[in-house]
C-alpha cells in the first residue's frame, strides 16, 4: 500500500491533535512551564504513533510518518497555545463533583 502525501490530511491531524497537547498540559500544570510543553508533546505524539503503528499492521491502513509528524507537530502547538494561557479552563471539573460536608457548612 502506498502511502500519499496530502497537505489538507496533515493539517486535520495537527488540529485533532492541537487540543490534547494542551489538556494534558493544562491537567498537570503546576510551575515547570517548559518541561511541561515537552511532556505534553510527547505523551500525545506518542499516543499519536501508537495509532499509526496499530494502522501499519492493519491490511486496510498503513502507518504514515508525515501522519505521525502532523500528530506531535498539533500536539506541541497545543501545549504551545495552552502555556501560553495557563489559567484557561475550558470546563472546571470540580464544580460537577458532589460538595463534601466541610465544603457545604
Amino acid at each position: 500500500m502506498t502511502v500519499r502525501f496530502v497537505p489538507s490530511d496533515k493539517l486535520l491531524h495537527a488540529i485533532f491533535y492541537l487540543p490534547l497537547g494542551a489538556f494534558i498540559f493544562w491537567n498537570f500544570y503546576r510551575e515547570k512551564k517548559w518541561a511541561l510543553i515537552i511532556i505534553s508533546t510527547l505523551l500525545a505524539g506518542t499516543y499519536g504513533l501508537l495509532i499509526e503503528i496499530i494502522q501499519g499492521v492493519l491490511p486496510w491502513r498503513a502507518f504514515d510518518y508525515f501522519d505521525a509528524l502532523a500528530n506531535l507537530s498539533g500536539a506541541g502547538a497545543g501545549a504551545l497555545l495552552a502555556a501560553a494561557f495557563p489559567r484557561l479552563p475550558f470546563i472546571d471539573l470540580s464544580s460537577l463533583l458532589p460538595k463534601t460536608d466541610a465544603e457545604s457548612q
